[in-house]
């Protein structure tokens, strides 16, 4: 009985991990000249979904700017090193890995490279991307700085990024609602 109950709590700690979600705290909002500010922290303990975090009512000029500070989950990190396993030679990958990982190391450069389309593969992402176009705005670019990366743990450390989005030209909220 004791082993059953050990290993249903080893299963139930597993797909946890395996399903969990990014979780972000609201931090500030800022209407600003030509674009609205937001500021999101990464929560993975204590926060919400993006998608009951960010207030889309408050999204009203040609432009949002969402600044995400912080780190990644795990199920983000494992959806990125998968885009770059998948993407990136083995052989610069296996140096990637073997190194300290921080951002002035050159064997971290190709992943830093590769971190915008490796991003747009997650689920994290899409679900930011889908909440914005419910709102009326696409995606324009991606600044971010200080990318670095714990290659033993394979986490990726992005702990400031700003998302632009621009408003879709004729969009319908009730369009995107069905």
């Amino acid at each position: 009985m004791t082993r059953r109950i050990s290993i249903f709590i080893l299963l139930l700690v597993f797909l946890s991990n395996l399903f969990a979600d990014e979780f972000f705290t609201f931090d500030k909002y800022k209407k600003r000249d030509n674009y609205d500010f937001f500021q999101i922290n990464y929560n993975p303990h204590e926060g919400k979904r993006f998608k009951e975090v960010f207030d889309g009512t408050k999204a009203t000029q040609q432009s949002v700017y969402i600044r995400m500070l912080g780190k990644f989950a795990e199920q983000t990190n494992k959806e990125l090193f998968a885009y770059y396993e998948k993407h990136i030679p083995k052989k610069v990958m296996k140096k990637a890995l073997k190194s300290s990982g921080n951002m002035h190391n050159p064997a971290i450069l190709p992943l830093s490279k590769a971190f915008e389309n490796a991003l747009a593969t997650t689920t994290f992402f899409k679900e930011i991307t889908s909440v914005l176009k419910q709102n009326c705005y696409q995606l324009d670019k991606i600044e971010r700085e200080k990318f670095s990366a714990d290659t033993k743990k394979r986490h990726i450390w992005q702990p400031d990024m700003w998302l632009h989005f621009n408003k879709i030209d004729e969009c319908k909220k009730l369009d995107f609602q069905k």
